[in-house]
């Protein structure tokens, strides 16, 4: 083994001698295999919402789930007679103090936008938010589709 003038420490190359030798040693060292990429990354805006959508609900736990379907339900259930909007923060004063046991909030919206993609309920315009914790951020309006008629079940 041979020391770097320079700074007194070995190289693999001067300990192996040779850059044959250097390159058996190379190979000898175990490599992890890359990860295998998802089919087509999502590229545009759209993508990417309806990919973290995708992943909000696929790593909620079913009891998660079951709360917060069971409170759109009762919000929908409680407008659909009336025609009036609502917001995601009255599916959250619906699950009460069964918030706290949400740990993905996303899962909220995640699952009001697939109540709108079965044409359950529609979009309307933004209103500012009445929950502290939001600084009166922009919160959606819905209403329920055919409001007044009879709602198909989920």
């Amino acid at each position: 083994m041979t020391m770097n003038a320079m700074n007194g420490q070995s190289s693999l190359f001067d300990f192996a001698g040779s850059a044959g030798a250097a390159a058996a040693v190379v190979e000898a060292v175990a490599v992890e295999p890359a990860e295998p990429a998802e089919a087509e990354a999502p590229t545009t805006a759209v993508e990417r919402r309806d990919q973290a959508i995708r992943r909000v609900k696929e790593g909620a736990a079913a009891l998660e789930r079951q709360l917060v379907e069971d409170a759109l339900d009762a919000v929908i259930e409680r407008h659909a007679a009336t025609g009036a909007v609502f917001t995601s923060e009255d599916v959250i004063a619906e699950l009460g103090d069964a918030y706290g046991l949400i740990r993905e909030p996303r899962l909220i919206g995640a699952l009001m936008m697939a109540a709108a993609r079965r044409n359950r309920i529609v979009g309307g315009d933004y209103v500012r938010g009445s929950r502290p914790e939001r600084h009166s951020a922009p919160v959606r309006t819905w209403t329920v589709s055919g409001a007044g008629e009879a709602t198909p079940a989920r």
